[in-house]
């Protein structure tokens, strides 16, 4: 599954924009995003370079990634075997802690009066900014990383065991996960979590898996679509009107606001179409052009392994190479705006095409491990090839270090349920001794 993801969002999202821009006529899609885009601008665009980087994933990845499934396969198993299921009271007990502190976290920071500032997109990124500043790294970790785990794995047991908890869980988790996603001002997170619903209803459902996954993938894009329109403010504001009233106090209308967004997204389906295309593929040819004509100039590999100070980071080095002009965006947006790319175009802007190559080797390594995991072992080991999915879609865009360390990294919930599988093996280990020794000396 992580392999399947990862080159299928990765053409979706970066090479299908950018087989389009080639086409005549094509680059009126990228001129949505910046007025004056052609690709006749860029001296590298088209060359063998270019395209040649463009599909060496699907010539690498999964080569490395079966041998990696070969060679270490048997090893991988012997691993998830040692996973341990949460009890329903353990899980109760974790996912609580959980939600109460990223709650606490969220009303610290004024997340909700965050969200609602701003009149248009542009001061809605900076109120996004000032909310990811305020929060900080831990409980941005706790949510995106611990809780879509937990989430995940409630959903794949209401899936795989029909049983009460688990449904009960699942529906609990989906009501507050969406709230606390969208709280964050941001998209990806909340389309994450959904796409990670319905990986597992794909893999999982007893029966008719197709219409479950076709059903979570519609109300996936019909999300995103609502969540966008909000989100970059084109929600018509409407004129000044009077609800009824009670007590002198106002009423809101139920659902005003998501009829104002469904109306929206509908009117605008075309742009949020666009703008979701142009988002990874317009980049790759300012990439692919600066990184090529003026070498590493924000650094190498080496130099992050070394901890050295660089001069800049390749994704905001971009970012103001696209719109650092737009004044719209001001000085504080552009200085900390970012264009994503897939791992092994961050390669090459770090290390050339060696670069390319070691990250992208690297990562069909990564790749290779989950996809030897065996889904049906257990209930851990099913949610780890979902979350595995998810680190595919990862690696489609970032950095090799950002699927493992980043705030939703594998690291975080692969030390959750290595503690958790190392506290139950104790535990057990501790009631054995203790009843040898009642037996031993009655």
């Amino acid at each position: 599954m992580a392999l399947i993801v990862f080159l299928s969002a990765y053409f979706c999202l970066t090479v299908l924009g950018n087989l389009i821009y080639m086409i005549p006529g094509g680059e009126v899609i990228g001129q949505i995003a910046i007025d004056d885009f052609a690709l006749s601008d860029f001296q590298t665009a088209g060359s063998f370079g270019y395209l040649s980087l463009l599909v060496l994933p699907f010539i690498i990845a999964p080569v490395v990634a079966l041998l990696t499934r070969r060679f270490a396969g048997t090893s991988v198993r012997h691993v998830a075997a040692v996973f341990k299921d949460f009890t329903r009271l353990d899980y109760i007990a974790i996912t609580t802690a959980l939600y109460g502190y990223v709650i606490f976290s969220f009303w610290r920071v004024d997340a909700v009066g965050l969200i609602e500032h701003g009149s248009d997109v542009y001061e809605a990124v900076r109120s996004r900014f000032e909310l990811l500043e305020r929060l900080g790294y831990w409980p941005q970790m706790a949510l995106k990383s611990l809780l879509i785990f937990l989430a995940c794995y409630a959903f794949v047991r209401a899936i795989r065991g029909r049983e009460r908890f688990w449904i009960a869980a699942s529906v609990i988790n989906f009501l507050l996960m969406t709230c606390l996603l969208v709280l964050l001002n941001m998209k990806w997170p909340l389309l994450i979590y959904y796409v990670a619903l319905a990986l597992a209803t794909f893999s999982f459902a007893p029966r008719r898996p197709y219409i479950g996954t076709i059903l979570v993938s519609v109300a996936t894009f019909v999300t995103y679509a609502l969540i966008t329109a909000a989100l970059l403010r084109i929600i018509p504001t409407p004129p000044p009107d009077f609800t009824p009233t009670r007590g002198g106090k106002r009423i809101e209308l139920p659902f005003k606001f998501l009829g104002a967004a469904a109306s929206a997204a509908l009117a605008n389906s075309t742009l949020l179409g666009f703008t979701l295309l142009n988002r990874m593929a317009q980049p790759y040819p300012f990439y692919f052009e600066i990184f090529t004509r003026e070498g590493q100039k924000c650094g190498t590999i080496v130099d992050r392994i070394e901890r050295k100070t660089n001069p800049c980071q390749p994704s905001s080095l971009i970012y103001n190479k696209m719109f650092g002009d737009d004044i719209r965006f001001g000085e504080d947006v552009a200085s900390r705006g970012t264009t994503p790319q897939p791992v092994h175009i961050y390669g090459y802007a770090l290390g050339g095409w060696s670069g390319a190559l070691i990250e992208l080797i690297l990562t069909s390594i990564v790749l290779g491990l989950f996809i030897s995991i065996p889904a049906l072992a257990n209930n851990i080991a099913a949610t780890v090839t979902i979350m595995g999915g998810l680190t595919g879609y990862f690696f489609s865009q970032l950095p090799f270090e950002g699927p493992i360390i980043y705030d939703h990294g594998i690291l975080w919930w692969g030390l959750l349920i290595v503690a958790y599988a190392a506290i139950r093996i104790l535990f057990a280990r501790s009631r054995t001794a203790t009843q040898s020794v009642r037996e031993t000396y009655p």
